[in-house]
């Protein structure tokens, strides 16, 4: 589980900075910095940059953050450690999933990458890749 919790950990930072970042372009106008040189702004802000009318970073964030306290209750209770592996696993795929629809969303309809968001999708499909072949 230290594996979900260091991909975790980076995943929470990297949502955390996009969505300070959109928020500096939404106040000040402020281009975002996209470390592939791409618009961000254009994909974040689409209408495809929020999900069931949450904002995708915001979405992420949590997700982030309930993984690793997950993690954090499977070291404290021992107990609940198969209970806990399954329940990351229900939830880390799903999630995966809807990062792999939002690569496609950006690679098709948007024709328009976030580096942000990549980064998110890679950590997501490497924290399935873990969940689905350890828990």
């Amino acid at each position: 589980m230290i594996v979900l919790v260091i991909l975790s950990t980076i995943g929470l930072v990297n949502a955390l900075a996009l969505y300070w970042q959109y928020r500096l372009f939404r106040q000040t106008n402020r281009p975002m910095f996209c470390l592939i040189g791409e618009d961000c702004s254009r994909v974040v802000g689409s209408r495809y940059g929020a999900t069931f009318g949450i904002k995708n970073d915001l979405l992420g964030a949590v997700y982030y953050a309930a993984v690793i306290g997950l993690a954090g209750a499977a070291q404290v209770f021992p107990e609940l450690t198969p209970t806990v592996g399954r329940l990351m696993v229900v939830t880390i795929v799903p999630a995966a999933a809807l990062s792999l629809y939002l690569f496609y969303i950006q690679a098709r309809v948007l024709r328009s990458w976030c580096s942000w968001c990549l980064i998110g999708i890679g950590l997501n499909a490497l924290m399935a890749m873990v969940a689905i072949t350890t828990l």
